[in-house]
């Protein structure tokens, strides 16, 4: 009885060490889904920082190019109506100005060339007669 006891005991103990082996497997196995699922995330987490590098770059790229173009001036310019108002008459004044003397230098060089091409017979007196009107309707 003695040995049948003892034989039941360690069937039992060899119950709970595979009862033991089991939790411990399935213990295992939720340890390595969980550190799947922490790798996951720290793959997700390092595209995000360098997206994020990524965007800080061209954030910076952008803020070099607004002080080399002297933005804030523009900005300032913008909330400055009397300054802006100044400026935009100068500039209208300097264009009007601009379009003048270069109409005129563009008008006296064709008076000139075709006053040139008087002097040839045929389509001499057709010019002279063109010059005649543009000089006549210039005074």
């Amino acid at each position: 009885m003695n040995l049948a006891k003892k034989i039941q005991e360690k069937r039992k103990e060899k119950e709970k060490i595979e009862q033991r082996i089991e939790e411990e497997r399935r213990e295992k196995e939720r340890i390595e889904e969980r550190i799947k699922e922490l790798n996951e995330k720290i793959d997700i987490i390092r595209t995000e920082k360098e997206q994020l590098g990524l965007i800080s770059e061209k954030i910076e790229a952008v803020l070099e190019k607004m002080e080399k173009n002297r933005f804030h001036e523009y900005i300032d310019l913008v909330g400055n109506r009397k300054k802006l108002i100044v400026t935009n008459l100068i500039i209208g004044i300097s264009r009007g100005l601009g379009t003048v003397i270069g109409v005129s230098v563009v008008a006296a060089l064709l008076i000139y060339i075709l006053q040139q091409m008087i002097s040839l017979p045929l389509i001499g007196d057709l010019v002279a007669e063109i010059v005649k009107i543009v000089q006549d309707n210039l005074r």
